[in-house]
This record gives C-alpha cells, structure tokens and sequence, in this order.
C-alpha cells in the first residue's frame, strides 16, 4: 500500500511540474511590442502554437521574434476576422526586409527555411479599417 501511495505521489509530482505535451501553446501579445527591440519573443517547435493579438488603435504595430527550436522550415500564419487593412513585414536576424504583404485582407501564409535558433521578426501592422476582434498568428517548425 505504501509503494502505491508513493508512486502516485510521484505521478501527481511529475504532472503538477508542466512537463511539455504536443498541445498547441497558446500565448497573448504584449501591447508594449511596438519595435523590434520589444519584440514579444517564442520558439517555434514541431507542435502548434498561437499568439493571440489585437489592435490598439489604428497605426499600432506588434513585432514578434519567432526563434527556431530546431532546424526546418517555419511555417507562418495570419487570421483576422475584422475588416481591417492589415501590412504584414517579415525580417530576417539581420533586420533586412524578406517579404513584404501590403494588403492582407484575412488571412496570410508564409514559408521560411532556418537553422536552429536563427529568428526571423514579424510585423503586423493595422494600417487603417475595423479594430474589432483580434487576430491570431500561429506558426511551427516542420
């Protein structure tokens, strides 16, 4: 009986700890993430994750530093349900514009090739439309 009781201890031990799982991690954006030195930072791993985001007022720009948790492709993606006019900027670690999205409407898709932790940045910015709802932003590596 006693055996049963520790090993359940350890069990219940080992679960209160937050030991990774492949659930979808979900996260909020800072509102004081208006540049890339504020940047709100997250690994992308194989597992899903999203970052849950919304407009202050029109013109506010939200930059993430999405890092590689290990070399492959990272895949990017953008959902707003609003009727918002929204520019969409992808940097590389060297601050240099890769893409560029002047008018995503409701969603966007992109593709990148890094190393292990190499960082790319990405900007949304509310140019101009609804500020009603929020956005989600997923990404992973694959």
């Amino acid at each position: 009986m006693k055996k049963r009781i520790l090993s359940l201890m350890v069990i219940l031990g080992i679960l209160s700890l937050g030991l990774p799982t492949l659930a979808q991690d979900d996260y909020k954006e800072s509102e004081n993430n208006n540049s890339m030195s504020r940047a709100d930072r997250f690994y992308a791993r194989a597992e899903n994750a999203v970052v849950e985001g919304d407009f202050y007022k029109k013109g506010d720009r939200d930059y993430f530093k999405l890092y590689a948790d290990e070399t492959g492709i990272m895949k990017i993606k953008f959902r707003y349900d609003g009727d918002p006019e929204i520019r969409i900027k992808i940097f590389n670690s060297d601050k240099e514009v890769i893409y560029d999205e002047k008018e995503v409407a409701h969603y966007f898709n992109y593709k990148h090739e890094l190393e292990e932790d190499d960082y790319i940045y990405v900007c949304v910015d509310h140019c101009k439309g609804s500020y009603d709802g929020d956005y989600r932003l997923y990404f992973k590596i694959v």
